[in-house]
This record gives structure tokens, C-alpha cells and sequence, in this order.
């Protein structure tokens, strides 16, 4: 009994033991589930239920203990699209022992779908058949949105790769392809599916454009000192069984999340079109559209590097400049089309008359510069002979009119050091223009001893000056009264301005020193547009300030300015910008610009005049026709030129004009002005004569405009 006692004490234990190691078995089980945070189901073949553990069933949104399914039920919960896939899985698993491992969307119990990956594997029984099979139930969904989000960012990559005009290569680390898109394709002449796996230094070969020298591989320095690099310079690109192409690269390295390099991405663009573009660009930058000669830029540009270039040693060339008689003509009379044929014409005329290495240029208009490298004095008076006599020769034909050839031509010899490139060219132009005065069709050669040259070139200086003074308003306007010359001589039709210029040291010049220059080089319109908006501003700012006006102020205009299409806008701008009566205002014209211009003088006028504007025809009598002309234009006053004045007195002949002018204008209904005044002498002849009225410093010396009513309140009669 004591035997017994003991070995069933014996067999307690060990049971206890067995039973201890169990629950320790139990535990670690249960904390190993938990820790793997996976889910575990059981399914007894030969039963209808499944075992679900917590896990599994809080995976499913469930109360521990509260799921009941079968297999037939939770195959339902399975998504419509998996559930196929999965039937037909766990069948091969059962049927043929193919792994169970599969990802499916399962619906949880709050009707949302989320994924999960299960594992199972069936115990097969005594007949080798299945009888149970457990797995586990994993909750994949951030991963599966993780992947989507990739996938989706991976997709739109490589759309955006395949559509972008620049052509895109991958490489890892050791320059092996990774990934082409099709415009490096099609650039490269490589499939990506072909490429792939090449290194790069097969299928992408540059070499510099103008030398030929293969560029070493870009790729191979980017992940070697880990920086962007550009192309430099022209590169081409060396293509599969095709001309090479001109590219701009870039490669900059791959870099992971850990800052580590992993690869490189080569983007390349096909620069063949912006190459021909610059080309063009810069073909049109020196060259002439319509001739296809150079241009004046490219003409200087050249001419300023010879003159650069012979500095330091003897040198002889020749300048030529050309300017066509006819070519007014003929665009006046058949437009401007034929214009350009004559100029195309005279091109391919000219073309062959000069030496190979010649510079032929059109630098404006109907002007041509031709640049004579190497060509002493006579050889290049021989080439300007034989360009003057081809056009001299040759005849324009435009539809049913034909139109006589010729040019004047302007010579320099450029054998001097020191002469710079406006030097030469205001010299050819002071020629050209020589030769138009003379009689056209002819060479002229500069000569700097020549007075007419030394004139001309004179009147070029003050192109630039007058330029800096209406600059820097160094312009100023001086008036002078007209007076009555009977009576007190008090009574007044109007104050005449007059212009002056200060220079640089703040002197005053006279306007026959520089208008005729304005004149000649076009700047008369804005000298005259700088006049009535002086002029006006001070009328208006006297008017505010004494709350009186000044009277009748005359501006003088030039034929030039009337010519302008858009000049009487301008005149009737200044009346509206500063409130001026259009009555206050008497516009001179100069009697020769309004012959020249007769039909634009006489629109001008009649606009102004019915505005309220008055009108004086000055210089009058200094026309070869003044006297047929007068009737036609609609003047106010008729200012008989003081050439005729100054000496009436001691020339019978002049005093004679006098008369003459002034009873033509009484006749025709005008006052009459006589103009250099210099004496009382002369101021009672006029009255004696009957002129109307009187300027000059016998009748009021010029003064600064604007203070002439505050200096004298009278016009006073003074000796010359």
C-alpha cells in the first residue's frame, strides 16, 4: 500500500508537471499570436464551422466569441472579383497539394473591403486524404495602398516620360540602362527593350560639333564626383544608321532616401530646329530680307574690324556710297513693289562689277556701301566708274512704264591711320551728297581740303548735337513784336518766336547755324514739335500765373512737319493738352517749303484756319513762282522777305519788290509784314509804300519769351 501510495503521488506530480508545461506551452502560443498580430482559423473538413481565433475575429470588426461561419459563408464575405481566384486556390491546395498563399479583399463587419493575405495548409488522415487544415489571416491593406499609391505615382511617371518633348535614359551605378522613353528612341535609334542592360556608353555617343572629338562619357563623371553636368559648346549625338543630330544634355545623379547615389538620369534634347532658327536668326541680324545683301550693321561691323585691324600697319582701302537718282520715282509713281524689283535688279546689277572679296551691302532705302579692302585710290575710282556707267546703261521696266538708271556715288580713300568708322561713313555721305548737288550720275571723291566738304561735313556735326540739345532741352525761344507802321506804331497783329540753341558752354547760337543741317538730315519735325510744346506750356502757365495771355504768338513751322501725316493730330492735341485759344495762334510757313509742298500746305492751313488758327506766308518773294502761288494758299499775312528790306533804301530794284509784293497782297485781300526792320529810315519808306506792318530791331529787339510783356509794355522804335 505504501508502494502504491507513493507511485500515485509519483504520477500526481508528474501530471502536474505535464500540466504546468501545457499552460507554459498555451501562454507562449498565445503570446507568439498576439505578437505576430496575424489571425488563425481551423477548419475541421468533415464540420461545417470554422475556428476563428480572437485575432482573427477582431480583424473582422467582431466581439471575441461572436463569429460564426462556415466555409460556404465566408467565402461570400470574399470580394466578387477574388472569390473565384480563391475557390479554385484552396481546391489545388486540397486536391493536388499546391500551396495555399494567396491576397484577397474580405468584407469586415462595418461593410468596408479590406485586404488580407492568408496561409493554410490541410493534415491529411490515415488515407492520406485531408481532414483539417488551419492557416492564418495577415491585414495587408496599407501595403496594398502603399503599392496603388506606387504604382499610380509609377504610372503617371512614366506617362509623363513617354509625352515630354526631351528624350530620358536611367542608368544604376554602373552605367547599365535601366529605362528609355521613346524620344530617346527614336533620338538614339535603340529600342528600350534592347538598350536595356547596354551600358550607356553604347548607346549614347557624343562628340563636339566642330572639332569631331568624341566628349568623354558624361554619366561616368556625374556619379563619380556626384554633380549635375551639362553640355558645353555644340554637341552632337551619334545615331544607329542615321546623321547625327545636335543635342543639349544634362546628367544629374539618382539619389535613394539613405543620401546614397544608385543611378544617374541622362535628359537630352534635340536642338536641330533652335540650331536652324539661331542660324537663321543670325542671318537675318546681318543681312538685308529683301537683297539678301548684308545690312548697315553687319556692313560697319566689318568695316570698323578692317579699320581695327590695319591699325599697325600701312593700309589703302576704299569706301563707296550709293545712292539711286530714280528710285523716288519710282516708288511715287508705281508703288512700292516696284520699289523693291529695282532694288533687287540693282542688286544682281551690281554683283558681278566687284572683286571677289568685296563687301556689298545695302544700308537703307536706295542707299549701297561697298567696301574695297586693298584698293588704292585709282583702282577703286575705275570700280565706282564701272558701277555709275552699268546703271547709267541700265533700264527699269514696270508693267507699261520704264524708268531710266542711275546713281550717285560718294568715294573715300581710307589710307590714313587713325580714321574711325563714323569718320569714313560721314565722309562717303558727304561725297554721295556732293555728287547729288552737282548734277547726280557721277562719282564723287572726298577731298577733306574741299570748303563744300568741309561744309558738308559741318552740317553732319550738328546732327548730333542738335540731337543732345533737344536731349537735354538746351533749346530756348526768344520773341519779337510786329508793329503797325503808321501812326504811334502801337497796335500789333502778333509776336513772332524765335529759336535759339545754347551749347555746351551756355552760349547762344543762331538758327542759321544749325537748321540747315535739321533741315537736310530730317530734324525739323521734332525741333518743331519741341516749339509748340514749349511754346504752349508757357502761354498757358503766363495766362494762370498774370491772368492775362501774351497776345497773338506766330510759332514757325517747316514743310517737313506739314508733311507729316500725323503732325496736325499733334497741333491739335497741344490746344486740347493745354487749353490754348486756337485764336492766339499764327502758324509762319516758309513760302518755299509751301510751294514744295502745295496741296499738304493748303489742307494744313484750311484745317487750322477753321479751327480759328491765322496764317503768314514768310520769306515771301524769294520763289521763282511766289507771286502764282500765293493766290492758292490761304494765308493771313504775306511777310515780305528781308533780303528785299534791309537795303531798299539805297537799291531801287528791291524797294521796287517791295511795292510789287505788297500790292499784289492788298489785291488779294492779305496784310503785308515787312521783315529786317534796322532803321527808322526804312520804317517810314514802308509807311510811304502802305505796308501794313513792321519787324525788325527798329521796331523791338528780340527778348526771352515770356517776359517780353513784362519788359515793355510797348513796342519802341530804335535805330538799328
Amino acid at each position: 500500500m505504501l508502494i502504491a501510495v507513493l507511485r500515485t503521488r509519483g504520477l500526481i506530480r508528474q501530471g502536474e508537471n505535464l500540466e504546468g508545461q501545457l499552460r507554459s506551452s498555451e501562454e507562449r502560443l498565445e503570446y507568439a499570436l498576439v505578437a505576430s498580430n496575424d489571425g488563425f482559423w481551423d477548419w475541421t473538413l468533415g464540420r461545417t464551422e470554422l475556428y476563428f481565433s480572437p485575432r482573427f475575429e477582431q480583424l473582422m470588426g467582431r466581439e471575441r466569441g461572436t463569429m460564426r461561419e462556415t466555409a460556404a459563408s465566408f467565402l461570400l464575405r470574399v470580394h466578387s472579383h477574388d472569390r473565384r481566384a480563391t475557390s479554385e486556390r484552396l481546391r489545388a491546395h486540397l486536391r493536388r497539394g499546391e500551396p495555399f498563399d494567396l491576397e484577397f479583399r474580405v468584407r469586415v463587419e462595418s461593410g468596408a473591403f479590406r485586404w488580407f493575405r492568408t496561409r493554410g495548409r490541410a493534415m491529411l488522415g490515415p488515407e492520406g486524404k485531408p481532414e483539417r487544415m488551419a492557416g492564418s489571416l495577415t491585414d495587408i491593406t496599407e501595403r496594398k495602398q502603399a503599392e496603388s499609391q506606387i504604382f499610380e505615382e509609377k504610372e503617371r511617371a512614366q506617362v509623363t516620360l513617354a509625352s515630354i518633348a526631351d528624350a530620358v535614359i536611367t542608368v544604376d551605378m554602373s552605367g547599365s540602362i535601366e529605362f528609355m522613353n521613346p524620344v530617346a528612341e527614336r533620338l538614339t535609334g535603340w529600342d528600350d527593350s534592347r538598350a536595356r542592360g547596354n551600358m550607356l556608353s553604347s548607346v549614347f555617343v557624343v562628340r563636339d560639333e566642330n572639332t569631331g572629338m568624341e566628349i568623354a562619357d558624361p554619366v561616368e563623371r556625374a556619379l563619380r564626383e556626384r554633380c549635375i553636368v551639362k553640355s558645353e559648346g555644340n554637341v552632337v549625338l551619334c545615331r544607329r544608321d542615321e546623321a547625327p543630330v545636335a543635342i543639349d544634355y544634362s546628367v544629374a545623379p539618382i539619389r535613394s532616401r539613405a543620401a546614397s547615389t544608385v543611378g544617374a538620369v541622362l535628359v537630352f534634347h534635340d536642338m536641330s530646329r533652335e540650331r536652324q532658327y539661331a542660324a537663321r536668326l543670325s542671318h537675318l541680324a546681318s543681312h538685308d530680307p529683301l537683297t539678301g545683301l548684308l545690312n548697315r550693321r553687319e556692313f560697319e561691323r566689318r568695316l570698323n574690324m578692317t579699320l581695327a585691324t590695319e591699325q599697325s600697319q600701312p593700309f589703302n582701302h576704299a569706301v563707296l556710297y550709293l545712292d539711286l537718282d530714280q528710285f523716288k520715282l519710282v516708288n511715287d509713281t508705281c508703288g512700292h513693289a516696284a520699289g523693291d524689283e529695282l532694288l533687287r535688279q540693282v542688286t544682281a546689277l551690281f554683283r558681278p562689277l566687284l572683286r571677289e572679296g568685296d563687301t556689298l551691302a545695302r544700308l537703307g532705302g536706295d542707299e549701297f556701301g561697298v567696301l574695297l579692302e586693298h584698293c588704292p585710290s585709282e583702282p577703286a575710282v575705275r570700280i565706282a566708274e564701272t558701277m555709275r556707267s552699268a546703271l547709267a546703261g541700265f533700264r527699269f521696266v514696270w508693267k507699261t512704264r520704264s524708268f531710266n538708271g542711275s546713281v550717285s556715288v560718294g568715294l573715300v580713300n581710307v589710307a590714313d591711320e587713325g580714321q574711325t568708322l563714323a569718320g569714313v561713313l560721314s565722309a562717303a555721305d558727304a561725297a554721295c551728297y556732293m555728287a547729288k548737288e552737282k548734277g547726280r550720275n557721277r562719282v564723287q571723291v572726298y577731298s577733306p581740303d574741299s570748303s563744300e566738304m568741309a561744309a558738308r561735313h559741318g552740317e553732319m556735326e550738328w546732327v548730333d548735337r542738335i540731337q543732345r540739345a533737344l536731349a537735354e532741352n538746351r533749346f530756348c525761344l526768344f520773341a519779337q513784336p510786329v508793329c503797325e507802321t503808321r501812326g504811334e506804331r502801337t497796335a500789333r497783329p502778333y509776336t513772332e518766336l524765335l529759336l535759339r540753341l545754347r551749347d555746351e558752354t551756355n552760349e547762344l547760337i543762331q538758327p542759321g547755324e544749325f537748321i540747315p543741317a535739321a533741315e537736310r538730315y530730317n530734324l525739323m519735325p521734332a525741333i518743331d514739335r519741341w516749339v509748340i510744346t514749349t511754346a504752349f506750356a508757357i502761354i498757358a502757365q503766363h495766362a494762370e500765373a498774370h491772368r492775362e495771355d501774351l497776345g497773338t504768338i506766330a510759332v514757325n513751322l517747316s514743310g517737313a512737319s506739314i508733311c507729316e501725316d500725323n503732325f496736325l493730330d499733334f497741333v491739335r492735341d497741344q490746344f486740347s493738352r493745354f487749353s490754348i485759344p486756337h485764336a492766339s495762334i499764327c502758324f509762319e510757313i516758309t513760302e518755299t517749303n509751301a510751294v514744295t509742298s502745295l496741296s499738304k500746305a493748303k489742307d494744313f492751313i484750311v484745317a487750322l484756319r477753321a479751327l480759328g488758327c491765322r496764317f503768314a506766308l514768310d520769306d515771301f518773294g524769294v520763289g521763282l513762282s511766289s507771286f502764282a502761288y500765293l493766290k492758292h494758299l490761304p494765308v493771313d499775312f504775306v511777310k515780305i522777305d528781308g533780303s528785299f528790306v534791309v537795303d531798299m533804301m539805297q537799291n531801287p530794284v528791291n524797294r521796287a519788290m517791295v511795292q510789287a509784293i505788297h500790292d499784289i497782297g492788298q489785291i488779294l485781300g492779305k496784310k503785308t509784314i515787312a521783315e529786317s526792320v534796322e532803321s527808322v529810315a526804312i520804317l517810314d519808306a514802308l509807311e510811304a509804300i502802305g505796308v501794313d506792318y513792321a519787324q525788325g530791331f527798329a521796331v523791338a529787339p528780340p527778348r526771352i519769351f515770356g517776359q517780353l510783356r513784362r519788359a515793355s509794355s510797348q513796342p519802341r522804335a530804335v535805330a538799328a
